[in-house]
């Protein structure tokens, strides 16, 4: 491709030197001319800098301090100079051809705000494991809340991150929907992609696919959380949304907490939901009418 469109892709860090090198390794496989790869480090003590320092394709190492790794993300989008921005975390793989697929999209129609394609999911030795299939439907307030967000899958132009603006590392593993939940409100203009873009690993140590209890709960409280955030700023049909998936994810905590014999947090919960909505209960069928319908899909384009 002659003068294919820059493309910034930025990986935050901090101790992953076990999977980095196949990271890299997937970004130099790509035979893209015009990437930059923003390294932004948080500290790590073991080999990751080093695996940046040699990897072929140069990239650029933001070595400091962070907050978490959304802090990282942010400070790697603030340092990112490329057209076309995407996030590539350390312990996951771009799939091959991802970028050029990306650039001819972007390059095809100029008034393109996001692209996104399908993802692979591999586990820890990097065998296929699942496939989450390119999106075949525009995404509304539901298909974000209930399904999947698929944040790395997802690659923007430069302007629609300036107008949406970055990151909030206070929202937890809530933040890729905050995100997008913003990116929705500008009505952008998307393409799919039908092709994977994106593998992602799932392992013991990952923030969001560990699948153990903790990272459950956590996760679930982390919506609670985003619900309440995204509620007063809401119109009267995303409110309901909202209010439907608040109810859902409420209900897996309150079930996960009662099993486990947990009932002081599951009481805590309970009320909570009473508090933000008396009639959360009664919502709970057409939310598990939405959770059955987007469970393991996503949407974007």
């Amino acid at each position: 491709m002659s003068n294919p469109l820059s493309i910034s892709l930025v990986t935050p860090t901090l101790n992953a030197g076990r999977f980095f090198g196949a990271t890299l390794e997937s970004v130099q496989a790509q035979g893209y001319e015009n990437v930059e790869h923003i390294v932004a480090d948080g500290g790590s003590t073991d080999d990751t800098l080093a695996l940046a320092r040699a990897a072929s394709h140069g990239p650029t190492i933001l070595d400091g301090t962070d907050t978490g790794i959304y802090d990282g993300m942010n400070r790697g989008l603030a340092a990112a100079q490329g057209e076309i921005v995407g996030i590539l975390n350390a312990d996951d793989r771009l799939a091959p051809d991802a970028l050029v697929q990306v650039s001819q999209a972007f390059a095809g129609d100029p008034e393109l705000d996001a692209v996104t394609g399908g993802c692979i999911m591999i586990d820890a030795a990097g065998k296929e494991t699942s496939q989450l299939p390119w999106p075949r439907h525009r995404m509304t307030a539901a298909s974000l809340l209930f399904g999947v967000p698929v944040i790395n899958a997802r690659f923007f132009r430069r302007s629609l991150l300036d107008r949406v603006g970055v990151f909030d590392p206070g929202m937890g593993l809530g933040a890729d929907r905050e995100l997008l939940w913003r990116v929705l409100a500008e009505k952008p203009k998307s393409q799919a992609i039908e092709a994977p873009l994106y593998l992602y690993r799932a392992h013991g140590g990952s923030s969001s696919l560990a699948g153990d209890s903790a990272t459950r709960l956590r996760i679930w409280q982390e919506h609670l959380d985003l619900a309440s955030r995204l509620l007063p700023g809401a119109d009267r049909k995303r409110s309901q949304v909202l209010l439907c998936w608040r109810a859902f994810e409420g209900m897996k905590a309150v079930r996960h907490l009662q099993g486990i014999g947990d009932s002081d947090r599951a009481a805590d919960i309970r009320r909570d939901l009473s508090e933000t909505d008396r009639g959360w209960a009664l919502k709970l069928p057409q939310a598990l009418a939405l959770g059955l319908k987007w469970r393991g899909r996503h949407s974007g384009y």
